[in-house]
């Protein structure tokens, strides 16, 4: 799993002037070095500053080096951090959107009647945008999940897809519905399903039938799973 994301630390966002600096430094203390060594005799005390200029020399040029690599590595760190929560931020949202479907295909199920069937799609038709941000942020967050980013954002357009088909239902029958359940409001949504209002969306999603199953949980299973597997570290996605 590649989780190289758009925190990744490349070695051209670090200042070069450090190291200008201190290689310009370090000639200057070699070269004021080198005229020491031309000009006194050994054994004396120019040519032990000499000595120590060099020495110093070198420890200026390994002190940079070392200050970039802690600094890389600081910001590398500080960039992953930033990009595990924004991806724990996304597995989240995801996680709100299922959980206020869920609630509204329990109710569907329990109470079976027309007026839930109005009240749940509208519940429905309010989820749709929240998901459809998701996925603006997903596009606009490129490669935050990696080699997985596609399998993510196509797991958001495919509960977006489902989820419009459920609202295609809605904008045919709701007015069938409401009509029979002003006739007869202890009337099923299967005894009201028919050639007028045609309820198979509805009642496949209410007892999690299979298009159900493929169209919604199977997305969601392979969306959640891998922000999972991002987020915390282990493959979730079965």
């Amino acid at each position: 799993m590649s989780t190289k994301g758009p925190g990744f630390i490349s070695s051209s966002r670090y200042s070069l002037f450090p190291w200008i600096a201190a290689i310009l430094l370090a000639a200057t203390m070699v070269a004021a070095a080198y005229y020491i060594f031309l000009s006194w005799d050994a054994d004396t005390y120019w040519r032990a500053i000499g000595g120590a200029l060099i020495e110093f020399a070198l420890i200026v040029v390994l002190g940079a080096g070392f200050s970039q690599l802690l600094q890389a590595s600081t910001d590398a760190r500080t960039a992953a951090e930033e990009d595990r929560a924004k991806r724990l931020e996304f597995l989240r949202r995801l996680r709100a959107a299922h959980v206020q479907i869920a609630h509204s295909q329990k109710l569907l199920r329990i109470h079976d009647s027309g007026k839930t069937y109005t009240e749940q799609h509208r519940a429905l038709m309010g989820t749709s945008p929240i998901l459809e941000e998701i996925l603006m942020d997903l596009q606009e967050a490129r490669n935050l999940f990696g080699d997985d980013q596609q399998t993510v954002t196509r797991a958001v357009e495919d509960l977006i897809k489902y989820l419009k088909q459920g609202e295609a239902e809605y904008e045919r029958c709701h007015a069938a519905v409401t009509e029979a359940a002003a006739a007869d409001h202890t009337k099923k949504l299967s005894d009201m399903h028919g050639p007028a209002s045609d309820l198979t969306w509805t009642l496949d999603f209410a007892t999690t039938g299979p298009d159900f199953r493929e169209g919604y949980d199977k997305p969601l299973t392979a969306g959640k799973g891998t922000m999972r597997t991002h987020v915390y570290g282990k493959d979730r996605r079965e």
